[in-house]
């Protein structure tokens, strides 16, 4: 058999194609191709053992009569049998005469038909293909062929053999089949030049491609370790990962000390490249230095943005010159003075009165709070006195779950922030900003700990500055968990007026969870009442398996009986996502408790990246994606799997989000997730699993926002040293941002912290 890689010379090194199977084929028919994501379902013929075979997998284009060498592993579906799921493909050129006929005749080459291809093999046998790769010039000896069609049939010839030259070299490299699909479309023919150049390119033009799999791809193609592209990729790794930690920046020391062990390099070969490396990055804008920190350029634009705009707003007066603040003030206190006689209205505390008035007359205002303080109803009010001064009021929080609450509670409508500012998937950016800012009086966010600074950024920027801003949050909750602490360094800097509410009100006095919460929060160890009257519980554990076996007990049996929905009402939230009793674990066991496959019958299901996803699941977003409209950490349930077509279908919030093969990858089970990810949500049942073996995030504030996630039951499961440990720590990681220091700069006078 004579294969591609036969003729191709531009490689040294030996193949890094690992795989569990491989399998050399024919492919008889396409049975389905979609042209959007390239999934394809095959019927093939085995060359060895001469059977038919299904294939699946992503191909950009795949025709009848191709040969090809898959590697990867063989699958039994419930609906479909036994299938060879393909992760990487080598073409393959056909030995026999009736197989170069049917290859030349698929449909590949402009000009071949199947006579033409009958023409060709008939005249040159076995050796055509050779023809073809050598001596094109020969196809006019073929009767009815003149040099223009020769020409053309060449042409087409050449193209197809450079594309399949550069998907093998990718596919010797490495690099998985759809990616390399997708880099084969938008490099072309550059595609080889390109990466050889610079293989960390890669970082930058595809989404998902991250320093790792450049590396690899770098290291096979013989890349020097300490070479300059590989430093600067290196660097912008590192702030990445320190993004996903939290931080805006990263110090020149802490680059250093990281560069070491990623890139195998001694500290020498770092001391020499590091900083030309780091002046490069300046000098093309990708990394900013200031001071003694270094942002990557966007999260250094966005601290820049929002001390601007905090600054402007402040700086410019309210629409109405009527309006000053200190008349706002007086219509406020006239306002509260007549609702107190009404007895129809729901009463407010003096400190919430105080929370009404600031925030009736300052241009940035930050009401914050724990549980059961009376927040939602000092909101509520305080949309009722703009309403009566005719404001037109904006609502919006983080996520959706959180607009949602806040739409329940207020007569105008509340929006995510992300639909607020209207993101136009063609520009690839909100279409509301700074050129296009929001029609608005007044905006009220909600659960603000939970903004980033990238997006919080954003949102200041499409607010004019004639605006009043008001924040709502809980600031004792985890931080955002995208990078910066943006509601925390506002408090912290001491030039917003805050106003926090601390009087515990009796109706949710009456809550344990509220007495928990506030209890925790203090640092003091709590103490719980009888289950059978109590709304928060500690079930006293030893072991892993115990607390998964109290798990399936409450999940299974106890919470049906008091009349809850296990996969609708109740959330399990962990400290982590690895381990026994990490989310990642935990969603196998529920899963198998709650939508099992079943005995006998269909199973809708799809199989992706270790886990099975079923028609009845219920499923986490793990990143924005904002041509879908649905954003990190939104829930919902799988309505519909379509796995001959590659398809989800995933109803969120009663709206319906289709997904593909390549989008799957952004979803994973929910029946268990990271307390991080449950911020701005509420459940009516939390479950959460407290071990030792979490010894690395037993933190204060991990367990206070997990325990103010339950509205109705919340159950701790496991050691009690555990939860005392997570009490008595309260030394989180502190964010590297400079927000607060900037804010503070501003000038203003501490007599603006209420």
């Amino acid at each position: 058999m004579l294969y591609l890689e036969a003729v191709s010379c531009w490689y040294t090194r030996s193949p890094v194609i690992e795989a569990a199977s491989q399998l050399s084929v024919e492919v008889l028919h396409v049975t389905y191709h979609n042209p959007t994501n390239g999934w394809s379902v095959l019927k093939v013929r085995d060359l060895q053992s001469l059977e038919r075979e299904t294939a699946v997998g992503v191909f950009s284009t795949i025709h009848p009569g191709e040969s090809y060498r898959f590697f990867g592993t063989w699958t039994t579906h419930a609906s479909f049998g036994k299938q060879f799921k393909v992760a990487r493909a080598v073409e393959l050129l056909p030995h026999t005469e009736s197989g170069i006929k049917r290859y030349l005749a698929s449909g590949l080459y402009k000009g071949m038909g199947p006579k033409t291809a009958d023409r060709i093999v008939d005249h040159f046998g076995v050796k055509a293909l050779e023809i073809l790769n050598e001596r094109p010039d020969r196809l006019t000896e073929v009767p009815k062929i003149s040099l223009r069609l020769a020409k053309k049939i060449a042409l087409a010839w050449k193209e197809r053999q450079q594309s399949a030259d550069i998907l093998l070299f990718l596919c010797e490299h490495g690099i998985p089949n759809q990616l390399s699909q997708k880099i084969a479309v938008t490099y072309g023919d550059r595609t080889i030049k390109i990466l050889t150049q610079n293989p960390y390119q890669l970082i930058d033009d595809f989404r998902g491609v991250g320093f790792l799999t450049a590396d690899k791809l770098a290291r096979a193609l013989g890349c020097a370790p300490d070479s300059l592209f590989r430093l600067q990729a290196g660097i912008r790794h590192l702030l990445s990962q320190g993004e996903d930690r939290g931080h805006c920046y990263q110090l020149a020391e802490q680059l250093r000390a990281e560069l070491q062990p990623l890139l195998g390099l001694s500290n020498e070969q770092i001391e020499a490249q590091l900083y030309p490396a780091l002046v490069e990055l300046e000098q093309r804008r990708t990394v900013v230095h200031c001071g003694d920190a270094y942002y990557r350029a966007p999260l250094y634009h966005a601290e820049l943005q929002v001390t601007l705009c905090i600054q402007r707003m402040l700086a410019t007066p309210l629409a109405s010159e009527l309006d000053t603040p200190e008349a706002l003030r007086q219509k406020a206190i006239h306002w509260l003075g007549s609702r107190r006689t009404n007895p129809h209205q729901v009463q407010i505390s003096q400190h919430q009165s105080e929370a009404i008035l600031h925030a009736a007359c300052e241009k940035i205002f930050i009401l914050t709070g724990g549980p059961g303080v009376g927040k939602t109803t000092t909101v509520r009010t305080m949309i009722e006195f703009f309403q009566s001064l005719g404001r037109h009021v904006l609502l919006a929080a983080p996520t959706g779950r959180a607009a949602q609450r806040l739409s329940e509670i207020s007569p105008i409508p509340a929006k995510t922030v992300h639909r607020l500012l209207e993101w136009a998937p063609g520009e690839g950016n909100f279409a509301r900003n700074a050129d296009n800012p929001l029609q608005a009086d007044i905006a009220i966010i909600d659960e603000s700990s939970m903004l980033d600074i990238t997006l919080a950024s954003s949102l200041l920027q499409a607010l004019p500055p004639t605006c009043q801003l008001i924040l709502i949050g809980d600031v004792d909750q985890l931080p955002a968990v995208g990078p910066g602490n943006f509601l925390s360094d506002l408090i912290q800097s001491r030039q917003i007026p805050c106003l926090q509410l601390t009087e515990i009100f009796r109706q949710a006095a009456a809550s344990q969870i509220v007495q928990v919460a506030h209890t925790i929060n203090h640092g003091k160890i709590p103490t719980f009442d009888s289950p059978e009257t109590s709304d928060c519980l500690f079930l006293q554990t030893q072991t892993p398996q115990e607390i998964i076996e109290h798990l399936h007990t409450w999940i299974h049996r106890i919470l049906r009986e008091r009349g809850f929905d296990p996969a609708r009402d109740v959330q399990v939230l962990t400290p982590m996502n690895r381990g026994p009793l990490g989310s990642l674990a935990l969603n196998q066991e529920i899963q198998s408790w709650l939508n099992p496959k079943p005995a006998q019958g269909v199973s809708r299901e799809f199989q992706r990246n270790g886990f099975v996803l079923r028609t009845g699941d219920k499923v986490i977003q793990m990143v924005n994606n904002y041509e879908n409209g649905v954003f990190n950490g939104d829930i919902g349930f799988v309505e519909h799997a379509q796995v001959e077509n590659g398809k989800l279908i995933v109803s969120f919030q009663n709206r319906q989000v289709q997904y593909d093969a390549e989008t799957m990858n952004e979803l994973t089970l929910a029946y268990a997730v990271s307390i991080h990810k449950s911020q701005g949500s509420e459940f009516p049942v939390v479950l959460i699993p407290v071990s030792m073996q979490h010894y690395i995030m037993l933190q204060r504030n991990l367990f206070y926002t997990g325990l103010t996630r339950g509205k109705k039951l919340v159950v701790f499961i496991g050691e009690p040293r555990a939860l005392a440990y997570a009490i008595r720590n309260q030394e989180s990681r502190k964010r590297q941002t400079k927000l607060e220091s900037r804010v503070r700069g501003m000038g203003r006078s501490d007599s603006y912290y209420v």
